[in-house]
This record gives C-alpha cells, sequence and structure tokens, in this order.
C-alpha cells in the first residue's frame, strides 16, 4: 500500500496518498507492531498534510501528533537516518508553538544524528535554523 500512495502523491494525488496510508496502511502497521512502519508512515502523513496545507488549528495538531509519535519511536530506534530527519521538523514545530528551548533541544539531537551520517548540508541547515530560532526569541 505504500508503493500506491508514493506512486499517487508523485502523480499529485496527496489526498488518496494520505488516505491509504491512513486508512489502509498506518493500521496494519500498529496490528503487527511494526514501530518503524508506525513512525514512517506517520512522518510521511504529517509531510504530506503539509504539502496538502494546513488550513486550521485542528490540522496543525494532526500534524504535530504525527510528528511528535514518529520521533519519539525514532529516538526509542536510535536510528540516526530517521532521527535526523524527524527531530528537523519536530523541532520546528515546538519552536513555532512557542516551546523554544525544546525545539533547540531536540535540533541539536537531530545535528548529532545528521553527523553520525556525515549529512553536513543538513548539520548546516539544522544550525542555522537554531541560530534563528535563538535570534527571534521564538
Amino acid at each position: 500500500m505504500g508503493w500506491i500512495a508514493d506512486i499517487l502523491q508523485g502523480r499529485g494525488e496527496h489526498e488518496e496518498a494520505l488516505r491509504i496510508r491512513i486508512k489502509e496502511a498506518l493500521p496494519i502497521h500498529r496490528q503487527m507492531g511494526d514501530i518503524y512502519s508506525i513512525a514512517y508512515v506517520l512522518y510521511r502523513c504529517a509531510m504530506l498534510r503539509i504539502k496538502c496545507g494546513v488550513s486550521d488549528q485542528e490540522d496543525l495538531k494532526i500534524i504535530a501528533d504525527e510528528v511528535t509519535e514518529s520521533f519519539a519511536i525514532s529516538r526509542h530506534l536510535g536510528q540516526a537516518d530517521f532521527l535526523a530527519e524527524t527531530g528537523f521538523y519536530f523541532g520546528q514545530l515546538l519552536a513555532a508553538s512557542g516551546n523554544r528551548e525544546a525545539g533547540l533541544t531536540v535540533l541539536d539531537e537531530a545535528a548529532v544524528a545528521a553527523e553520525k551520517l556525515r549529512w553536513q548540508n543538513r548539520v548546516a541547515e539544522i544550525r542555522q535554523l537554531q541560530e534563528e530560532i535563538r535570534g527571534s526569541g521564538g
């Protein structure tokens, strides 16, 4: 189902791709207890929701919940690539929602994970984002 969602997403059919991930793929992964796949699907859902557009606080809360759970799982698994990606977005969400220090801490975790992978461009991007957050006071 994930591949079908990927194809639909590639065609620009974001709403249908999101529906497949939420209604079909996610329940199967939850039932199987496949936590890596749960984290991956939640992350992909959040990114799709952002592409579709955030229209209200409810959308923002759903995205925050998906990214929060995805990040918690990636932290638990200790998988650097996924931690770097989810932490990048989770840290921004935290900072944007007024939780500046927690956002900076999560971004630090993401940067450390990216450094382990030698993703220098992502490390630079995270560090620049942290400076912007510190400079803006939020």
